[in-house]
């Protein structure tokens, strides 16, 4: 018996998590940096290469490259910020959106339909406790 069964249950849930994200990969044609990128878009709705380098930890060489490739694959697109017209934003696209919406539809729904099977209470404990270990995994991914 491991002295860890809540990490083990997480890096089960993540190995079978990693499945579906290849197949989701393979479908759009796209690399394991394409696909955090993108993910990391989606969730924020527009950022800078900068800050896209941070988070998935590349080179601004190497994001710039990447980022060619999305918008080459309208996954992307570059935006002038309003406020400040020399910073460049980038957005998902509608076409990503749409892409990754038919990608995850049918998991997000069988995940949704478990989680409003609980009580309220027990809907926000769930929700914290991913919050809390995505924090440990980002905490210790940037280190």
């Amino acid at each position: 018996m491991s002295r860890y069964p809540a990490f083990d249950a997480l890096l089960r849930f993540a190995a079978r998590y990693e499945r579906v994200n290849v197949k989701w990969r393979r479908e759009l044609g796209i690399s394991t940096n394409e696909r955090l990128v993108l993910a990391h878009l989606s969730h924020e709705g527009s950022l800078t290469a900068a800050d896209l380098s941070k988070r998935v930890g590349m080179t601004s060489a190497a994001m710039t490259t990447l980022i060619d490739r999305l918008e080459a694959a309208n996954l992307v697109k570059r935006v002038p910020d309003q406020r400040d017209r020399r910073r460049i934003l980038l957005y998902p696209t509608k076409h990503m959106l749409q892409s990754s919406q038919e990608l995850t539809e049918s998991v997000a729904r069988e995940v949704q339909a478990i989680v409003e099977s609980l009580q309220e209470r027990d809907r926000r404990l769930v929700q914290d406790l991913l919050e809390r270990f995505g924090d440990i995994f980002e905490r210790h991914a940037s280190s």
